[in-house]
């Protein structure tokens, strides 16, 4: 199952899901602050700190990153006290860090400390709305699905109340219950969850990969119930917004051809099948895919399997993703606001 990326932010007014850098000076210094003579001086030192953090987490460098952030944490703690608004910010971002380190149990005991405080200063802010969603995570990690459903519903409200039903992070959030609720075992709720999504991301970023994304996840769940038709009928959606966006001979497009082709092989179609293979083959040669790429490979060998039995019955169907996202048959969590995401 993929997880989602963690993400460092901060409370002023910017996207959800952009990366930000705590204390860049908007002039709200908050409730409990008490100016000091050297106040500015440790204001500026608490935003190199913090860039720096930042830096250093992109760049994968996490015992830095952790470093920079807990050095600015001290001076937040010393110049505003242990509960205010920034120190939540940047307990939520070592978090984030640990999470992505791989410190799991660490990263939770601060996202859960970060959204104390949050709720404590009776703060409703981007904050809170990212580390419910890497709350979230961690719990889909150790399988506790149950509780990362009442974190990202959670989560969904705070959205909700920030930025209105139409937003990126909205369709996000919609994605990751979506995954969650499979994860669960309720095919009906995660299909539902991935339809709002769909309306939601199209509404706010048009025919785009995440929503082939979105599409190729339904159409996978619709396969899985048997519901062949359906999932064909997805496949077919997400394959032209593909070639809308990258052309006929991008690689992606053939993936998403493959699985066109798995799902008229279900339905005892062989001539839809072996076109949609055959269409699919041409694609990765021209790409430069030689006959040893896994991909080839098992194109040529469901081709084979079409001229030799003349039946579609015993191949296995196995999509794969034509968004670049990972694989169909394992739905994961994703986290941003449309724009494409690293993930672990």
């Amino acid at each position: 199952m993929q997880t989602m990326t963690p993400r460092n932010v901060d409370h002023a007014d910017h996207a959800v899901g952009e990366i930000m850098m705590i204390g860049a000076g908007n002039g709200d210094h908050g409730a409990g602050y008490l100016p000091r003579k050297d106040a500015s001086k440790d204001r500026r030192a608490i935003n190199e700190l913090t860039n720096s953090g930042v830096l250093y987490h992109q760049r994968g460098e996490y015992d830095q990153a952790i470093r920079y952030f807990r050095k600015a944490l001290k001076l937040q703690r010393s110049q505003r006290g242990g509960d205010h608004p920034t120190v939540a910010h940047t307990l939520s971002n070592i978090g984030s860090v640990l999470f992505h380190k791989g410190d799991s149990d660490e990263a939770m005991s601060y996202l859960k400390e970060s959204l104390r405080i949050s709720k404590g200063c009776c703060q409703v802010n981007l904050v809170v709305s990212d580390t419910l969603t890497n709350i979230a995570n961690i719990h889909s990690v150790y399988g506790a699905y149950d509780d990362a459903y009442v974190a990202l519903v959670e989560c969904l409200e705070v959205q909700e109340e920030l930025v209105g039903d139409s937003h990126p992070c909205i369709a996000d959030t919609l994605f990751n219950l979506g995954v969650v609720q499979t994860k669960r075992g309720d095919t009906d709720s995660s299909i539902k969850h991935f339809q709002d999504a769909l309306v939601v991301a199209r509404t706010v970023m048009g025919d785009s990969t995440n929503v082939v994304h979105i599409l190729e996840q339904i159409s996978t769940l619709q396969i899985q119930r048997g519901n062949y038709g359906e999932g064909l009928q997805y496949m077919r959606e997400a394959l032209q917004i593909l070639i809308d966006l990258l052309g006929n001979e991008h690689v992606n497009v053939a993936s998403c051809w493959y699985n066109v082709g798995l799902i008229h092989l279900q339905l005892n179609q062989a001539f839809e099948t072996n076109h949609s293979f055959v269409t699919a083959l041409g694609i990765y040669k021209k790409n430069g895919y030689d006959d040893y790429h896994p991909s080839v490979q098992a194109l040529r060998q469901s081709i084979d399997h079409l001229d030799q039995s003349g039946k579609n019955n015993p191949l296995e169907i196995g999509l794969r993703d034509g968004s670049g996202r990972g694989s169909c048959g394992s739905i994961g969590l994703k986290i941003g606001t449309g724009r494409e995401k690293s993930s672990i």
